[in-house]
């Protein structure tokens, strides 16, 4: 398996803390490091004003060594969309109760996905299923393999 992700979807919370640029960075900034990861650069958040949207939001991500943390949020709709995809393990129920302690969601969903699950992490395992692979496509484009 490659990794884990996280996939929380939160309802009903406050439209203050959803639109508010600085409280989308701070949770973005400390986030890393709840869950043990590695920040590589400061989040990048920005608040989207679309000419006659009444779907505003703020939007922002932080790349981690080990992938990244997004957050779209609706701030008229009460909801937002989070996603942390690692290629490290992490504590899903920490990071979900971080989220929901930032942006007060009073309900919310959450799902862990595991990504990659062909995906081998040893580098022998791997040269054999690419060797595999390319010998079935010379095969079947009826070159000897």
């Amino acid at each position: 398996m490659y990794g884990p992700h996280l996939i929380l979807e939160g309802y009903e919370a406050p439209k203050k803390r959803l639109g508010n640029v600085g409280h989308i960075y701070g949770m973005l900034d400390k986030f890393p490091e709840v869950i043990g990861m590695t920040k590589i650069m400061p989040p990048h958040v920005q608040k989207y004003l679309g000419a006659g949207d009444p779907v505003w939001g703020v939007s922002g991500f932080v790349i981690i060594a080990e992938s990244h943390i997004a957050v779209h949020t609706y701030p008229e709709k009460n909801f937002f969309v989070l996603d942390v995809f690692s290629c490290k393990d992490f504590d899903e129920l920490k990071a979900v109760d971080f989220v929901v302690k930032q942006l007060s969601p009073l309900r919310y969903e959450h799902k862990l996905l595991s990504r990659g699950e062909d995906y081998p992490k040893d580098i022998v395992e791997s040269r054999s299923i690419v060797c595999g692979d390319r010998n079935r496509f010379q095969r079947a484009a009826g070159r000897p393999g």
